[in-house]
């Protein structure tokens, strides 16, 4: 996160650092990389959570997500995490969104 706003204060956007990160993905999809990036996806039971999407290391390759991830969090990190989700659910379903 805090990179993204170097990039700002930098610059004053972010897209040149957004098209980065997309070309990323079409690397890692194209070249069938099996690589480990950031990627929110709908989550199915990590940390607990499910049917919402959050953004966890996942691996990638022409396949798609193949693999996911769950990093060692403290307690807190996990609470947070939780925390995370049931403000996105609630947005969810303010939205008429299942």
């Amino acid at each position: 996160i805090q990179a993204a706003y170097d990039v700002i204060n930098l610059k004053g956007f972010t897209n040149t650092g957004i098209a980065m990160v997309a070309c990323r993905f079409i690397k890692a999809i194209l070249f069938n990389e099996h690589t480990i990036l950031p990627c929110a996806a709908v989550m199915k039971g990590e940390y607990g959570i499910k049917d919402v999407a959050l953004s966890i290391p996942r691996m990638i390759s022409q396949d798609g997500i193949v693999r996911s991830f769950e990093v060692h969090l403290t307690d807190d990190e996990i609470a947070k995490l939780q925390n995370a989700q049931k403000s996105v659910r609630a947005a969810l379903d303010g939205a008429g969104v299942k």
